[in-house]
């Protein structure tokens, strides 16, 4: 091997690892080329620019940037453009792990095992699995701009007279803030000035707190923002009063305990005792790699040192869910409303890490005990994540097995409202996406015969998704796919059911996928579920009646 290659390998591990581990964990949302959950209307998806800056202007996006992202994305076609969105977000959410790296060398207390497995658990947890929708592109890239921001900051710290990187810092994070829950988990930030400045020789914590007019910059920021926001771009329209406080989701703490069991469950039962002796296998091999690398810190042996940064993970867990819980968004695993765990993944793995490694060090267990649990820790998340996201590759050919279904169908070629009862849900658990809204089976008939005259609507809501589509604008239908729809036309019971082959049985839905990643002919979708249409009586009031 090359002398240069061998000195890059040398000087990245750390870095490499980290990569390895991550696109282990994500790279089924990478390849994956289908769109879900609130794609069909939020992103580039079949949208022009014009609907999307109404979309965006509508719920007050600071800018309305992300409009343009996702039009600029899409300008090479759909298939293109959902891959070149996803491949963004696997690359922003990677480029926060090894922000987060660089920054938390820069406290003395964190040692250098420590911080490895920080961001290793942090890049890994299977939090946010939403973000496999191109819509959360804009949440992808204001986190990453938040952590580019405390990288840029810590890098100022290093060297306080280069100005430029105290720019680049405010700027990052200004912008940042367009996801508003970062204006409270900016907390994060604030506190990491405070623990650097304390970590200086002859200072500690009253020094910090003195030190704090040298950062007036960084401590008005989200105030300024706050300002720039309510005055030039409130909500309206349909998101007037979207993220209201209520005193329900300030009493709502509770509603954290069944995520956090989730991830217990994940790491302890489905990752561990069902596919033991593989994990054990995989860690034992990543705690050897850990090992290898050389670490230099140790980190404080204060007594201190670990109920500190453990407060400070508690401390962290609070800000993530905080902004979420108090507009009662409660954040749960591997659905659309995980989007809300967003800012939990810092907070939860400074906890894993520094409760596992205080329990080893109270029993006086050698420090390999440790990094081995860690590292188990570590494989048994990356595990969890990888198989949400593949769950996804399957959601992918079913939606495609229905819109094969949809084009072949004369009865769905001739009705104007199509009543979905999808049944699949009940009898498989490799379908990710919950129930359907109405803008989704819409934008399958949108995708099955280009045009907008037929609607898409749940069975066992059908009356109350009828009612809210009569309240949306006319002019604003077609962002919803429904422009030509008429309601009270010919209507038709879509039933989804599971497939008579099953869709379990081996192969079947990989031979699927490799079909639709190849652009070969797509006969064999038919085998992943069936699809049948029944004619229902014309008439809102008689669809009502009988979709259930």
């Amino acid at each position: 091997m090359p002398q240069k290659i061998q000195e890059f390998l040398r000087n990245n591990r750390e870095t490499l690892l980290i990569c390895l581990i991550y696109s282990a964990a994500y790279l089924p949302m990478a390849v994956n080329g289908w769109f879900f959950f609130d794609d069909a209307v939020t992103a580039g998806f079949r949208q022009n620019l014009e609907s999307l800056l109404l979309t965006y202007r509508e719920i007050g996006w600071f800018l309305a940037w992300p409009a343009y992202l996702h039009a600029l994305f899409f300008l090479p076609g759909e298939q293109a453009g959902l891959f070149l969105e996803r491949a963004l977000v696997f690359a922003l959410y990677l480029g926060s792990a090894l922000c987060l790296n660089s920054v938390l060398k820069v406290l003395r207390a964190i040692g250098d095992r420590e911080r490895l497995f920080v961001v290793l658990l942090f890049a890994v947890l299977p939090v946010n699995t939403a973000r496999i929708a191109v819509s959360n592109m804009n949440y992808a890239v204001s986190y990453f701009l938040f952590f580019l921001g405390a990288y840029c900051l810590a890098a100022y710290l290093r060297r306080p007279g280069n100005l430029s990187l105290r720019l680049c810092s405010l700027a990052a994070f200004f912008v940042s803030f367009s996801t508003n829950s970062l204006l409270v988990f900016y907390a994060a930030v604030l506190l990491f000035i405070l623990l650097f400045e304390a970590e200086r020789p002859g200072g500690g914590l009253m020094r910090g707190l003195r030190r704090a007019p040298a950062y007036a910059d960084f401590i008005v920021l989200p105030a300024v923002f706050w300002l720039v926001l309510r005055l030039f771009f409130p909500p309206y329209g349909n998101y007037s009063d979207q993220n209201q406080l209520t005193l329900q989701g300030l009493l709502g703490w509770t509603r954290l305990l069944p995520l956090l069991r989730s991830y217990v469950k994940s790491a302890v039962f489905d990752a561990f005792l069902v596919r033991g002796a593989a994990a054990v296998l995989l860690a034992l091999s990543l705690a050897w790699l850990v090992e290898k690398i050389r670490t230099e810190k140790e980190g404080f042996t204060s007594p201190y040192a670990y109920p500190a940064v453990i407060a400070a993970g508690v401390l962290l867990v609070l800000a993530g869910a905080f902004p979420y819980l108090a507009v009662s968004k409660y954040p749960v695993d591997f659905s659309w409303n995980s989007r809300h765990a967003l800012l939990l993944p810092l907070g939860l793995s400074l906890l894993l890490v520094y409760g596992t490694v205080a329990l080893v060090k109270l029993f006086s267990f050698h420090r390999v005990v440790s990094t081995f649990l860690l590292s188990l820790l570590t494989v048994t998340y990356a595990g969890a994540s990888n198989r949400a996201y593949s769950r996804f590759l399957r959601e992918w050919v079913k939606q495609a097995a229905i819109v094969e279904y949809l084009k072949s169908s004369d009865i769905a070629k001739n009705g104007g409202t199509l009543v979905f009862d999808d049944r699949t849900k009940e009898a498989y658990d490799g379908f990710p996406q919950e129930t359907y809204r109405f803008y989704n089976w819409s934008a399958l008939l949108n995708v099955a015969f280009n045009d907008q005259r037929r609607a898409g609507f749940n069975s066992a809501s059908y009356a109350e998704e009828l009612d809210r589509f009569l309240k949306i604008p006319e002019k604003n239908r077609g962002q919803y796919f429904m422009a030509d729809y008429k309601p009270g036309g010919r209507a038709v019971k879509v039933y989804i059911l599971p497939s008579s082959r099953g869709t379990r049985e081996p192969g079947s839905a990989g031979r699927s996928f490799r079909a639709l990643a190849a652009g070969l002919p797509r006969e064999e979708l038919r085998t992943v579920i069936q699809v049948n249409f029944a004619p229902l009586p014309s008439g809102g009031g008689n669809i009502s009646a009988t979709a259930k």
